[in-house]
């Protein structure tokens, strides 16, 4: 993964527009992101827990948080740490426990200030009947990187069954340093160019509509 940030990362410009909207309408739930998975057979939680501290450890958006500093915000990676992990007991409500649990998630006020943006539910309706609650905040979690995080997550399981390695892709890459990079470029003499051009393009008269 890329270089600590001690002193805080900016946010790219999706996360600044949620970041403002929280701090607008704080209590909103809309950014939530629940994924449900159903686990059928013999589950070993403490393999699967095992396997999800290692998500955490390996991706530092689960690890991220999101401070104020002046007009804006700064996101700050925290060092890894044991994840929200927790078995309810499902086993007299059946999938009736499964709707309430997906409600809860989905209803969940994340912290973005001090975490965790990600917390992981099993609901456990039978012996060998499990599901799988991964709960997220947008701000750190997209479509696109929730299927990676699915797929890291598989591969650490079967890793800590089999006691084998994970085949998984070195990370060369954080959304922090993406971030820096896209604030960067926009304070720089790319930016400055870009609105000269459209400046030219938009200056003088224009069709009405």
């Amino acid at each position: 993964p890329g270089a600590p940030f001690p002193q805080g990362a900016p946010l790219s410009p999706g996360q600044e527009r949620i970041w403002f909207l929280e701090r607008l309408l704080p209590g909103r739930t809309a950014y939530n992101e629940v994924k449900a998975i159903r686990l059928r057979g013999p589950l070993d939680t403490e393999a699967l827990r095992n396997a999800v501290r290692r998500l955490v450890a390996r991706h530092e958006g689960l690890r991220t948080v999101f401070r104020a500093a002046g007009d804006s915000a700064v996101q700050l990676v925290r060092d890894s740490s044991e994840p929200d992990f927790a078995v309810v007991d499902g086993t007299l409500g059946g999938e009736s426990a499964v709707r309430e649990a997906l409600a809860q998630e989905s209803t969940r006020r994340f912290d973005l200030e001090n975490g965790p943006l990600f917390v992981t539910r099993i609901v456990r309706t039978a012996a060998d009947e499990h599901v799988l609650v991964l709960s997220f905040h947008h701000i750190v979690v997209d479509a696109a990187s929730a299927t990676v995080l699915c797929r890291d997550l598989s591969a650490f399981h079967r890793s800590e069954l089999d006691g084998t390695e994970a085949a998984l892709p070195e990370l060369t890459w954080s959304y922090a340093e993406h971030a820096r990079e896209q604030r960067a470029a926009a304070d720089g003499p790319r930016a400055e160019r870009d609105v000269t051009y459209w400046r030219s393009v938009l200056g003088g008269d224009l069709p009405v509509l």
